[in-house]
């Protein structure tokens, strides 16, 4: 048995400073973290929410390196969630039920098409709104946040600061509010009370705020810079302020408060080994909640395995509530009640409840293992997330509706313990919802088709230093052994190749080759290790002139 034992360590990073009382992403140390003022079609918003949130984060965290800002699909959300008439895959037929396009969605279904790898999208066709755009395109560049997290505070602004330090270190963050004329003033000032019973109908993003703006009827000073979906000419300039003692923002459990983290963009030739797979089960994400089953297993049979290098790079999961601590081990057999031939186990904790991929040093999975796969996960406290059929509230929607989307499960997916006896929870009592769960747990596997499990093993990743780089960088790369043809391919992002290193047989040992990019504009390339006309890695390096 192959074992490989990760301990993984979360940082919680500690604030020692005074926070600001005035705050501002659009001008922070002269630097902008907000792309631009959009105007929604349709009842859009939390689409823009969204995807403004994340175009945030990726400028913060200073990983978009492109010339012009972000501009990620709303629409593409919009059409492709998996929750609406238009496309869900759990449902029998695919189209025809669920929530009706353009008409509402929240963060949560947000959540679970980013997290099965369907979105985010950005590209040439992927902003039509009248009719669908394509799923896939050759022209999309695709993002995605490793970490989604949700925080709250109360009514006396308990939680504040952890919220405005999660805005300066992570970018804008998704809110929501009940839009009425009643509620917002001359000034664009917006104050909900408690005495309300209107639920929040608008989602809307955080990018900063002042402590000293004074709302007329609000208890106190203080509130959030906030920038709208209804273009430059609503508000100031597409902004506007909502008071820190408003009754939905930053304190509704899914909604008030969500940050969409570590956005990066996907690899661009997922043609080329390795090609990248998401195993699932939870098609509509983090539907419910189940308190008193703690520990949990997902079933994934990896198709294809026998004829592929299969390496698991990362799981991913939902944590169910704040400061939970995990325990993940996956393993190959289940026999006789019992979980077998443990291959990886890792332990740790989230700071925050939402979504989470755990990366892990990949490891080897040859063909005599077999293609079953078991990913064991437990967790301190707080139950365990699972995707079921469950009625939808559209509270981001024209009106407050509520609408039955259906999700799908099978016997021997997903299973839960219950004392010493493993149970399958497909059988768990759900009441009406009852055969449609499964735990929210996902396999990220890396494959490579044909290549020799040496090649693999022997060849490190390509890598160049430094990255971004301008105008030279260096390129290095070690072979295990000797290697008789090797081959580096620089392309651009439309796929055109820009230089070509043909570095024949090459002796065993680390290799350097040096790029001069002199000639060519800034923007995003990529190389592409060869050996032996096998693709064996592909680098994206960031030329910055």
């Amino acid at each position: 048995m192959k074992k490989l034992v990760l301990i993984l360590f979360m940082v919680v990073l500690a604030f020692s400073r005074d926070l600001p009382t005035q705050f501002d992403l659009r001008d922070y140390n002269g630097v902008n973290y907000v792309s631009s003022v959009k105007n929604q079609d349709g009842g859009t918003c939390w689409t823009h929410a969204v995807m403004a949130a994340m175009e945030s984060n990726i400028m913060r965290t200073d990983q978009y390196y492109q010339e012009n800002e972000p501009n990620f699909s709303e629409y593409h959300l919009d059409w492709w969630n998996g929750f609406n008439q238009f496309q869900n895959l759990d449902a029998e037929p695919t189209t025809g039920n669920g929530l009706e396009v353009h008409q509402g969605g929240d963060y949560l279904v947000a959540s679970a098409y980013i997290t099965r790898g369907d979105g985010v999208v950005m590209g040439e066709g992927s902003h039509s709104f009248e009719t669908a755009p394509p799923f896939e395109s050759d022209l999309y560049q695709r993002f995605a946040p490793k970490h989604i997290e949700w925080y709250t505070m109360d009514q006396d602004l308990n939680g504040i600061d952890e919220i405005k330090e999660c805005i300066m270190e992570n970018g804008a963050i998704g809110t929501c509010m009940a839009y009425n004329n009643q509620f917002i003033d001359y000034d664009y000032n917006h104050y909900q009370p408690y005495s309300s019973n209107m639920l929040p109908n608008h989602a809307v993003t955080i990018v900063g705020w002042d402590d000293e703006r004074e709302i007329y009827s609000a208890p106190a000073p203080g509130a959030w810079i906030v920038k709208n979906s209804w273009g430059e000419y609503w508000g100031h300039n597409g902004y506007f302020y909502i008071s820190y003692y408003d009754k939905w923002s930053c304190k509704e459990e899914f909604m008030g408060a969500v940050s969409f983290k570590d956005v990066e963009e996907k690899d661009f030739y997922e043609d080329c080994p390795p090609s990248k797979e998401i195993y699932i089960h939870d098609y509509h994400g983090w539907r419910d909640t189940v308190e008193e089953i703690s520990e949990a297993v997902n079933y994934f049979y990896v198709e294809g395995f026998e004829n592929e290098y299969n390496l698991i790079s990362r799981v991913s999961f939902f944590t169910p509530v704040d400061n939970c601590e995990f325990d993940l081990k996956i393993y190959n057999g289940f026999e006789n009640g019992e979980l077998t031939d443990l291959i990886c186990e890792t332990s740790g904790s989230f700071e925050k409840r939402g979504f989470h991929e755990v990366s892990l040093e990949e490891f080897g999975a040859s063909t005599s293992i077999s293609p079953d796969t078991y990913v064991y996960l437990k967790f301190n406290n707080g139950g365990h997330p699972i995707d079921r059929t469950s009625d939808v509230p559209v509270l981001l929607g024209a009106e407050p509706t509520k609408t039955i989307v259906t999700s799908k499960a099978s016997p021997g997916e997903s299973f839960y313990k219950d004392g010493n006896e493993w149970k399958d929870l497909y059988d768990y009592d759900l009441g009406e919802f009852s055969q449609s769960a499964n735990f929210c747990m996902k396999l990220h596997i890396n494959s490579y088709t044909s290549i020799d499990e040496n090649i693999i093993k022997d060849h490190s990743i390509l890598r160049n230093y430094p990255n971004p780089f301008n105008p030279t960088t260096t390129l290095s790369f070690d072979l295990g052994y000797d290697s008789s043809n090797i081959q580096i391919v620089i392309f651009d992002v439309s796929g055109s190749i820009v230089k070509s290193y043909q570095l024949g047989a090459q002796k065993a040992g680390v290799h350097k080759v040096d790029f001069d990019g002199s000639s060519l504009s800034s923007g995003t390339y990529y190389a592409k290790l060869i050996s032996n006309g096998m693709a064996i890695s592909t680098n994206k390096m960031v030329l910055i002139k």
